[in-house]
């Protein structure tokens, strides 16, 4: 579902044209989560990673799990009234492949855990609890603040498995949390092509276009992208230089009136003509703005 939509300004001394293509979408299929069968006469499901921990149900052979990760011989496993729990690897059929570890770091792919986490959720109080399962009495593993993002990897009764962006993972109360995200540009990035057209990346926490539009300021080309009452996270830079060929430099404002938004504005080189692709990737939450260098036209002999 494509539309299209033109933007033009001039220069005293010659034409720069942008068009601009109006967002398309396009979606991944989300990889399914693996099963695997209890081969075991009994195992028991457990709320914590260890032998001698309280056991939250019993399973009997050739009844079947789904797998979210995993902690050395250990697995988190999903039932299918969505209880989650651990087994040891000794009471399962071998995987296709062997449970993914919590990252130390914050992962730059999408990893099997974060493939099967159902939806995000902000804390909505000062401070909460993240414990080690979902019980009162379960150790506390650590505490996060209030707007702290978290990925929901699954539900039980009134608690969420959560998951933070640092890869951290326990349990807190459902009724903490609000699935009513603010809105964020989490990262603005910048990459040249091979065919020489140029790319801005925005990675956003949710499916919102901004209004984007051509201007010129100080005889210099800009394109202009317009967030509307969203946030800058941590670590976005507030401005920087570009160099190449096309793009100059990328800044970023926080503008109050008339409405709250986020600009964004691109410098442009004013020595070229260009045509801008956008793209919005709905399934990934990413926009992307694509410049392309376009050929001068050969003067005309006109004697």
């Amino acid at each position: 579902m494509r539309g299209r939509r033109s933007v033009n300004f001039f220069r005293i001394w010659g034409a720069v044209l942008v068009c601009l293509l109006t967002a398309s979408f396009s979606s991944a299929e989300k990889p399914e989560s693996r099963s695997v069968t209890i081969r075991a006469d009994i195992a028991n499901l457990l709320i914590k990673p260890q032998k001698n921990a309280l056991v939250l149900d019993t399973l009997k052979q050739g009844d079947t799990v789904t797998l979210i990760g995993g902690e050395g011989d250990w697995y988190i496993v999903r039932l299918a009234d969505n209880r989650v729990g651990w087994l040891h690897r000794s009471f399962l059929m071998a995987p296709e492949t062997p449970p993914v570890p919590p990252p130390a770091a914050p992962p730059v792919a999408e990893t099997k855990e974060e493939a099967s986490a159902l939806y995000q959720a902000v804390l909505k109080i000062k401070s909460g609890r993240v414990r080690e399962a979902p019980f009162p009495e379960a150790p506390v593993k650590f505490s996060i603040e209030a707007g702290t993002l978290v990925s929901v990897i699954a539900e039980q009764d009134s608690w969420y498995h959560i998951r933070l962006e640092d890869g951290r993972t326990g349990w807190s109360r459902q009724r903490l949390f609000s699935r009513d995200l603010p809105r964020r540009i989490e990262s603005i990035q910048v990459s040249s092509e091979p065919d020489g057209s140029e790319k801005v990346v925005f990675r956003l926490n949710g499916f919102y276009p901004p209004k984007t539009f051509a201007m010129e300021e100080d005889n210099i080309p800009k394109v202009v992208c317009d967030f509307f009452d969203t946030g800058l996270a941590r670590g976005v830079r507030k401005k920087f230089r570009v160099d190449g060929a096309l793009l100059q430099q990328i800044r970023t404002g926080i503008h109050d009136t008339p409405r709250a938004k986020i600009r964004v504005v691109m410098d442009l080189n004013p020595s070229k003509k260009y045509s801008v692709d956008q793209v919005f990737f709905k399934k990934n939450n990413i926009y992307t703005l694509t410049f392309r260098p376009l050929p001068d036209k050969p003067l005309s002999d006109t004697e």
